[in-house]
């Protein structure tokens, strides 16, 4: 149940290769991970995964993975998430300082007609992917009536 609330679930089905926060109880403030930086990238007419792989310097089965996807079939205008990089945070940077002082540091937010994730984030100061690790979405699309968990701008 813990783990529910700590990634933000609503029910307790998963998707494969859906990634999951799990809290490390003894963590050192000088420990540090290597978090992966994400672009996302809208298919074009002409694309195709493979070319979408080559440009971005990744694999086939990494675009697949990382957007659970079970084929290579893509539509034009479909928003794939593409890893481009990485970062290496402390650990509270990562996931802030803790489970318990999370639930003070956001609000939340209906989504309403017309919304999109992008918008959200600009109009609250922070970025999609922040809105998307926060909420453990594995998509930026978003539906009318969904409550998002966003970080309040300090």
């Amino acid at each position: 149940m813990e783990l529910m609330k700590y990634n933000n679930l609503t029910t307790t089905n998963l998707q494969v290769g859906q990634i999951l926060k799990i809290p490390e109880e003894e963590v050192s403030e000088n420990e540090i991970m290597v978090v992966p930086v994400y672009q996302n990238y809208t298919v074009k007419s002409g694309d195709s995964i493979y070319s979408i792989a080559e440009k971005f310097n990744t694999t086939v089965n990494q675009i697949k993975q990382e957007n659970n996807l079970v084929n290579n079939n893509l539509t034009i205008g479909q928003t794939l998430k593409i890893q481009v990089g990485e970062q290496v945070m402390g650990i509270e940077e990562c996931f802030g300082e803790g489970y318990e002082s999370l639930g003070q540091n956001y609000i939340t937010y209906t989504v309403k007609k017309n919304d999109n994730l992008y918008q959200i984030a600009k109009n609250y100061e922070t970025t999609a992917d922040a809105i998307m690790m926060l909420n453990n979405l594995t998509s930026p699309n978003l539906e009318i009536g969904q409550v998002l968990k966003i970080r309040e701008a300090n």
